[in-house]
């Protein structure tokens, strides 16, 4: 479960994914990921609607990087490693696994 920390980070990132006017990016990484993993776009989303933040990094002035854990409707567990710049409400996604696959770098 998420640190009493991050919950604010959580509570943005889900609103995020329900809005409209967001920005979504995908890296090549991120795509290839989704590819091996048998995972998705919509799981993807699935998954920012669900998640609880688990890790959070101050990258620079702007943004951060933040390791979030969600499920998809087909109940897979996906870890996912996001550069998020609120200012901006623009999301990247950088790297998808599924949880029972994942390997620290």
């Amino acid at each position: 479960m998420a640190a009493a920390r991050l919950r604010t980070e959580t509570r943005f990132l889900r609103e995020f994914a329900k809005s409209y006017f967001t920005e979504t990016a995908f890296t090549p990484d991120a795509e290839r990921d989704m590819r091996l993993a048998g995972v998705s776009l919509v799981g993807v989303h699935q998954a920012l609607q669900s998640c609880v933040v688990v890790d959070s990094e101050k990258e620079d002035a702007e943004g951060a990087r933040w390791t979030v854990e969600g499920k998809t409707v087909e109940d897979i567990s996906l870890c996912l490693r996001l550069d998020v710049y609120c200012n901006h409400y623009r999301v990247t996604i950088l790297n998808v696994w599924r949880l029972s696959e994942r390997t620290d770098d």
